[in-house]
């Protein structure tokens, strides 16, 4: 794949929108595959080894549903496209009508370069970018009848993340912060049980179990937790004293998107 062919993320979205609607077909490789009808976006490799915030954010754009390449072999892609029917429901189309070869797709330019470092593509968590998404998706989604004082159980591996923080219209959620860990508290006497929480979480890690007899505040999950020595931001323990994203920056530093303690005004770090 050249270089020249490649586009930056806003500047895919863009292309996205103009289509007005169109149904979009995510290839994992070449040659791309679409509807007749529609458009195709190349990543360049399984759709489970991109940010979970893509996919949303092409919905969120402007493609009225898409289709994941069926073609994909790899392990992890079955289980992220079934994460996704559950985040956004039908908008992950089942097949495509009368898909045809399109011989130069939309491709994604693998990395963030320099221009990261100027604002000039996405900087913020992926979380954060997952969350924005899934908020410009709620009208077209359909929401579960409410029901108050929801009780909600870790099922999986909780990474204190606050994706579902962030995506919860209530503020039921929050993470509580100590020197050495993250707590994830759940505010029954506030829940909905609209369930962004559950759909949103990129790890899965989050169910919803029954009603709750008692409006009360329980600890969901205790992660262990540092700051970053680069950012200051608040992030799962790690040998190398960094957030992640620092780590990258660190062994990289002109291929990564900016730290979340260092992103643009109004960001805030995970």
């Amino acid at each position: 794949m050249s270089r020249e062919g490649q586009m930056r993320h806003d500047d895919v979205l863009r292309a996205v929108a103009a289509a007005r609607g169109a149904q979009l077909m995510v290839c994992c490789a070449e040659p791309a595959l679409a509807p007749s009808e529609g458009l195709a976006v190349a990543v360049g490799r399984c759709i489970a080894a991109e940010p979970s915030c893509v996919v949303p954010e092409l919905l969120a754009a402007g493609a009225s549903s898409v289709v994941l390449d069926p073609r994909c072999a790899d392990p992890g892609h079955a289980a992220r496209s079934e994460w996704l029917r559950g985040l956004v429901g039908d908008l992950i189309a089942e097949t495509p009508g009368e898909p045809g070869i399109v011989a130069e797709p939309l491709r994604f330019s693998p990395g963030l370069g320099r221009r990261a470092l100027f604002g000039l593509t996405p900087t913020a968590p992926d979380e954060q970018r997952l969350a924005a998404a899934m908020a410009a998706l709620e009208p077209r989604l359909e929401a579960p009848e409410p029901v108050r004082g929801a009780v909600l159980a870790i099922t999986g591996s909780c990474t204190a993340c606050g994706a579902c923080v962030r995506a919860c219209p209530e503020e039921a959620l929050t993470l509580g912060s100590t020197a050495d860990a993250l707590t994830l508290w759940h505010h029954r006497q506030r829940c909905s049980s609209a369930g962004a929480c559950v759909r949103i979480c990129p790890e899965q890690a989050l169910t919803r179990v029954g009603v709750a007899d008692e409006p009360d505040s329980v600890g969901l999950a205790t992660v262990p937790a540092m700051t970053c020595s680069r950012c200051g931001a608040r992030t799962l323990r790690h040998r190398s004293g960094m957030c992640r994203v620092c780590a990258d920056t660190v062994a990289a530093p002109f291929r990564v998107r900016l730290p979340p303690g260092r992103g643009r005004r109004g960001s805030s770090p995970v």
